[in-house]
């Protein structure tokens, strides 16, 4: 007689990292899908940083980035703070992306 609890049990205790029929096991699928993600928001931040600027400048009297436009806009925040500013708060766009993936 085959018992359901058992054969359920030994579905579950297979490990993660074993490779199916020549399927990717689910950590490969997971540790691929994670780096992707990371790749992409790295190149993806400093456009989005630009983006935030020019959304909320001129609130509390701060610089007003739309009034420089794009081209304004890079120009002076890599001339003030430096090209790494573009890259502010990565490590919480990542943990974001993280939930996301």
């Amino acid at each position: 007689k085959r018992v359901l609890g058992t054969h359920r049990a030994r579905i579950f205790s297979q490990p993660l990292v074993r490779r199916v029929r020549g399927m990717p096991s689910v950590l490969a699928n997971l540790g691929a899908a994670g780096g992707a993600a990371v790749i992409t928001v790295t190149f993806i931040h400093p456009i989005d940083t630009v983006k935030t600027r020019m959304q909320v400048s001129g609130v509390g009297g701060a610089r007003n980035y739309s009034e420089l436009g794009l081209v304004g806009t890079v120009s002076t925040v890599s001339r003030e703070e430096g090209v790494l500013a573009f890259w502010k708060g990565i490590p919480a766009a990542w943990l974001r992306e993280a939930s996301y993936t």
